[in-house]
């Protein structure tokens, strides 16, 4: 009893759908990196910690979510569709690239 009343008081329900939402209708933003939108979805994860979703719903999401060009760029890595691999490569995928620069806007002022 004493358990429900303080998950009531701290953690409302609607708080937890709103992080809930974060999660799954995550998008990352126009001028965001892939670092930063990494970096953005495992806050969200971490907001949320009772989220129920498992790693693999986790990756689809965050994939999903992501720019066409970054998604383009992280197949291209891949060595075909990121939707190919498991979830433990994807993330490390993830893990290994996000420090690269892969912004296509980057990468078109530096080929002008």
């Amino acid at each position: 009893e004493l358990e429900v009343k303080f998950l009531d008081r701290y953690f409302p329900i609607h708080k937890y759908l709103d992080r809930r939402a974060n999660i799954t209708s995550f998008e990352q933003g126009d001028s965001e990196t892939l670092y930063d939108a990494w970096e953005r979805f495992k806050l969200c994860l971490k907001k949320c910690p009772k989220h129920g979703l498992d790693n693999h719903a986790q990756m689809q999401h965050f994939t999903q979510g992501l720019r066409a060009q970054t998604r383009m760029f992280l197949d291209a890595s891949a060595g075909g569709s990121l939707k190919n691999k498991d979830e433990s490569e994807a993330r490390e995928l993830v893990e290994s690239m996000k420090t690269k620069v892969y912004a296509p806007v980057d990468l078109m002022a530096k080929l002008r």
